[in-house]
């Protein structure tokens, strides 16, 4: 029982099945919390239910992760809670004291909503914990689903490479900015690029250590889908430039929808992937 290898067999996850909250995701909880912000000023601009949408599916994935296996969550990682919605709820009682209240209780339904949906994300990662409901998948099928997610990266960088830049750049719309649109396009590309070179650094790490990493699809899902949103934003802007650029904005939201593919096979990787070290054998032909 106490092989130092068998030991090590486990990843992070297993902590959480203890219920104890290590300090590492208590600044994770701080340090996500941070987009949510920067999430909650952009969508708002695009209208509330897209607002509440976005905020509701990124802080009850986040809270999900930072709880996941703990059978207690909804009422030991309290903490957690707070922690992730930190950024949000002092903006909040900063803009009440020193702002109009009018303003600020704009924001205050949204902090509401986003502590709501994080108790429901400790909520699904205890029920999923205390029914042992996970279905773990294959090495095999975890492989193919993050090589499918590099593929559709991939693809991504290639149409606004290609059927976005060039359109964008020729845009003679009078409130258009060829330039600044070009290198904002060009982040993306390169972020594409990142995340499926850092996808396929897992696949191949997989095939050396016989287990796939839950850290990284997990926390590259979550920065996937937020581009994905920028993506969907960026299409209604460009919406308004005229019909020489209707059919860009058409492919925005076909490159968005994709990037949310890519987001949820590597969202499910990390929550159905073995925790177990895989023997030598399974490893090579798995």
């Amino acid at each position: 029982m106490n092989n130092p290898k068998l030991a090590a067999s486990f990843d992070s996850s297993e902590a959480f099945t203890t219920g104890r909250s290590p300090k590492w995701k208590s600044v994770w909880a701080l340090f996500l919390g941070l987009p949510g912000f920067f999430i909650m000023l952009f969508l708002r601009q695009l209208g509330e239910g897209v607002a509440f949408i976005g905020l509701g599916v990124y802080f009850l994935s986040v809270q999900y992760f930072l709880s996941c296996g703990n059978a207690r969550a909804v009422r030991q990682d309290w903490d957690l809670i707070l922690k992730l919605n930190f950024v949000l709820l002092a903006t909040v009682v900063t803009g009440l004291w020193v702002r109009s209240r009018h303003t600020e209780l704009a924001f205050l339904k949204f902090t509401i909503f986003t502590i709501a949906c994080s108790f429901a994300g400790a909520a699904l990662a205890g029920s999923v914990a205390r029914t042992n409901a996970r279905i773990h998948l294959g090495l095999r099928s975890c492989r193919r689903a993050l090589l499918a997610g590099v593929v559709l990266l991939f693809v991504v960088a290639l149409a606004i490479a290609v059927g976005v830049i060039p359109p964008l750049r020729a845009d003679t719309f009078p409130d258009a900015d060829p330039q600044a649109a070009t290198y904002t396009f060009l982040v993306f590309i390169a972020f594409n690029l990142l995340a499926a070179a850092a996808l396929w650094s897992t696949v191949f790490r997989s095939r050396k250590h016989g287990r796939v990493s839950k850290a990284v699809p997990g926390i590259l899902a979550l920065l996937i889908l937020m581009f994905a949103f920028a993506l969907v934003g960026a299409g209604l802007v460009f919406r308004g430039h005229g019909p020489a650029i209707y059919a860009t904005t058409i492919l925005l939201h076909i490159c968005a929808a994709t990037e949310c593919g890519a987001a949820l096979l590597a969202l499910v990787t990390a929550i159905f992937a073995p925790n177990k070290i895989v023997n030598e054998s399974e490893s090579i032909t798995g």
